[in-house]
């Protein structure tokens, strides 16, 4: 599972949408941008090379008509607009009267100053009528997953976008580039979860990730030999997915288990050479999941608002 960005772009109806549909060398030369009041997804999330899905809406329906790969990627915050349209325009070479031409720049907003600014590279042309479950948010993303989308037929496995079920070579491909974008993610989890036990005393941290169902081993200050299962997500970290033996050996432990959650990992890099950086942690000691917060069908651990996070 890798995260997938969406991207509308909405129009009046079918006909201008269909239109609209851009050629790759137009997808290459095209400049995105969004510029917002508070800090909205993907702001912190999109990185050079994520997968990005383009699609265009109409009333009742659309077309995700590319895939493509971010590049370019700039983000910031700046004090006001004033500040981001100066932003913007030395980041596309535009003059800021060409900025401001632009109809979503030109439209009068309150003084906002949290920018994305991205280019893209074309991976794949989809003309894929839009899934009935694809409800983007009203800035115009929508951030989820390759599983999500496989379940709503459109398959991106191995940056080729076909929205139908590919070959066994391009499944390959995108098993690959699933483990590598998995790695990464994991990589920086379990070098997270390590110094956070760190920073509590522990000693004597081992990976034991090979051998055992969680990922650590510590002793505490007091001596007790800990478990500490790490977990990595570029998402927003509601919710983790764990096996059923994680959540069974959680429960064996009780006061010795502990879970580490690094969210809102950044991925850069490319598809076939992914990094990652970054994210907060947060921990559960113990970590004691309850059956109430466990779904069977995918053991996927969402913790009660009653919980309290530890620091």
């Amino acid at each position: 599972m890798s995260t997938v960005l969406v991207h509308n772009q909405s129009h009046r109806n079918e006909a201008s949408a269909r239109s609209a549909l851009p050629s790759a060398a137009a997808v290459r030369r095209e400049f995105w941008w969004n510029v917002w009041k508070p800090r909205l997804a993907p702001y912190g999330l999109i990185a050079d090379g994520m997968p990005i899905l383009l699609l265009d809406s109409w009333p009742g329906g659309g077309i995700l008509s590319w895939l493509v790969s971010a590049r370019n990627v700039r983000v910031g915050s700046f004090s006001d607009k004033k500040a981001a349209i100066t932003a913007l325009a030395k980041w596309t070479g535009w003059t800021r009267a060409e900025v401001l031409s632009n109809p979503y720049t030109g439209q009068r907003r309150p003084d906002a100053g949290h920018t994305i600014f991205w280019q893209a590279t074309p991976l794949g042309r989809l003309d894929a009528p839009r899934p009935p479950q694809l409800a983007v948010r009203r800035n115009g993303w929508l951030v989820t997953d390759t599983d999500e989308l496989n379940a709503w037929g459109v398959n991106v496995s191995g940056g080729k976008g076909l929205p139908k079920p590919v070959k066994s070579a391009t499944r390959g491909q995108g098993r690959r580039a699933d483990k590598l974008l998995n790695a990464a993610v994991e990589f920086v989890a379990m070098s997270e979860a390590k110094a956070w036990c760190k920073r509590r005393g522990w000693t004597n941290v081992k990976d034991v990730s090979g051998q055992r169902s969680w990922d650590l081993e510590a002793r505490d200050a007091a001596g007790r030999l800990r478990y500490i299962e790490a977990k990595g997500t570029t998402g927003l970290g509601a919710s983790v997915e764990v096996t059923y033996r994680q959540a069974e050996d959680a429960k064996h432990h009780g006061a010795d288990h502990a879970i580490v959650i690094v969210s809102g990992i950044k991925l850069s890099g490319t598809i076939d050479k992914p990094l990652a950086n970054g994210g907060t942690v947060t921990a559960y000691d113990p970590w004691r999941p309850l059956d109430s917060e466990l779904v069977p069908e995918t053991q996927r651990w969402t913790p009660l608002l009653t919980r309290r996070a530890s620091g």
